[in-house]
This record gives C-alpha cells, sequence and structure tokens, in this order.
C-alpha cells in the first residue's frame, strides 16, 4: 500500500478546487469582511406625532426613536402630554414636565423659530408657551406661566413679544410676579438685585437674538432679590410685600425643579 500517495490525494483536490476558482490572473481576490448590521431605530416624524395625537390623544415615544428636526420642533411647542419609553418599557416623564424656565412668543414668528432652539440647548428644562400671535393667545400664556412661578422661587419666565405693555399689567397683579421690561443690558443688574424681577420681557423688535441670549444668560444665572426699601414702599402702598429672597415661598418645598 502506498500511503504516501494516499495521503496526497485530498491536497491535490483542494488544489484543483482551488485553481478552478481562481481568477484569470491568478491572483485571489481579499476575503470581504462580515460587517454587523446596523441596529434599527423608530424613525419619529411629524406625520407619526400627528397621528398619534389624534387617535391617542397622547404622544408616546419609543426609547429608541429617531426624532427628525421638524417632529422636534413639533414636540416642543405641542400641548399633548407626551410619555418617553425606557428600554424596560417604562416611562420617564420628559424634560417639560417640569420645566423651570419658560418663553411665551409666537412660535411661528422668525425670532422665536430662532431664539427657543438656542434656549432648549442651553436649559434642557425650559418650556416654550406658544401665544399664537394673538391677544387670546397671549394673555392665555401669561396667565399660565404666572401660575407656575408661583410654585417656586427658582422658576423664571421670558416674554419675547413685540408690544409687552399687556404683559407686565397683567404679571404684575400676581404677588409673586415682577415683571420687567429688558430695554438694554445695563439695566439687567437694577432689575435683578433690587426689583426681584422673575419675568423678564422683551419687545422681538428692539434687538437681535444674540442680544437676548445675552439678556437670557445674565438673567437666569443671577438669583433675584428684592431691594427692603423697594419691597417696603411696595407694602406701603397696599400691594403683598415681595420676597426679599430669605424666605422660601408656598409650594417650594414640593418643587422638584432642582
Amino acid at each position: 500500500m502506498n500511503l504516501g500517495n494516499w495521503s496526497h490525494e485530498p491536497q491535490a483536490a483542494e488544489h484543483a478546487e482551488d485553481v478552478r476558482r481562481a481568477p484569470p490572473d491568478g491572483k485571489h481576490p481579499p476575503k470581504r469582511q462580515e460587517q454587523a448590521a446596523p441596529m434599527a431605530r423608530t424613525l419619529v416624524t411629524v406625520n407619526t406625532l400627528a397621528t398619534q395625537a389624534r387617535q391617542r390623544g397622547e404622544i408616546i415615544l419609543p426609547a429608541d426613536a429617531l426624532i427628525t428636526p421638524a417632529a422636534a420642533d413639533w414636540l416642543a411647542t405641542t400641548r399633548v402630554p407626551v410619555r418617553r419609553l425606557t428600554g424596560e418599557g417604562s416611562s420617564t416623564a420628559p424634560p417639560d414636565d417640569n420645566p423651570n424656565v419658560y418663553l411665551v412668543g409666537d412660535a411661528a414668528h422668525a425670532t422665536i423659530r430662532t431664539l427657543w432652539p438656542q434656549m432648549r440647548r442651553r436649559w434642557p428644562h425650559a418650556a416654550l408657551r406658544p401665544c399664537n400671535g394673538n391677544r387670546t393667545g397671549l394673555l392665555e400664556a401669561t396667565l399660565d406661566v404666572c401660575r407656575s412661578l408661583g410654585t417656586c422661587s427658582r422658576h423664571r419666565a421670558v416674554v419675547v413679544v413685540k408690544s409687552v405693555a399687556i404683559v407686565a399689567c397683567v404679571a404684575n397683579k400676581f404677588a409673586h410676579v415682577r415683571a420687567a421690561i429688558a430695554a438694554r443690558p445695563s439695566a439687567m443688574f437694577g432689575l435683578i438685585e433690587e426689583l426681584g424681577v422673575n419675568m423678564l420681557l422683551i419687545e422681538n423688535e428692539q434687538m437681535s437674538v444674540t442680544q437676548m441670549l445675552g439678556l437670557i444668560d445674565r438673567f437666569l444665572a443671577a438669583s433675584p432679590r428684592v431691594d427692603p426699601r423697594i419691597a417696603q414702599a411696595i407694602a406701603s402702598a397696599g400691594g403683598s410685600a415681595p420676597n426679599t429672597g430669605a424666605e422660601t415661598p408656598a409650594g417650594e418645598a414640593d418643587c422638584a425643579c432642582g
């Protein structure tokens, strides 16, 4: 028995198979590396959100949701309840459920369309209260925000509309609200450190978005306090004495704004 010849038969067969598979130039193509299939994510569009709002009365976002920019804008301005699911299927409250910064303005106005995304990036717990470009909507948004400001002394509001006079008149009827017009950056110290302003009013045709953001940055970085002499004068005039910063407003102990 020729063991040597038998032992080489499989190698000869493999060589013949390689020859049959080899390309004409005799070179073997490089082996293709297997790539893992990308993980699929749930795409959320404006149509998706509108359909859920119409059929369910609420928005449910999957944990892996890939939200389009237009859908993100829609979510920022909607009043429809939104629930975000975690990986285990339970839900977590969206940032807007407990905002500590409110922006009141016309969501369709070019200034708000530019200002709001930048505010949201700076302050994730900000919430937009659209006024729909009319007086009725502005009054409703103002009243809503004024009530919210009463729940915690750390809450702030910024109103950006063409004319803020009506907002100032309504907001300052609330004992816990101090609303004032920000006409120029140099006035911010007095508004914050002396008047204890917690609602900043900006007329959108008086300055650029960059200037507005500068004012808002300073406004939210400081802790408003009322000069005791001003607080005493307000009380003497028959108004409610404003918080000077030493007291804790009712309800603040239950506030979870952080």
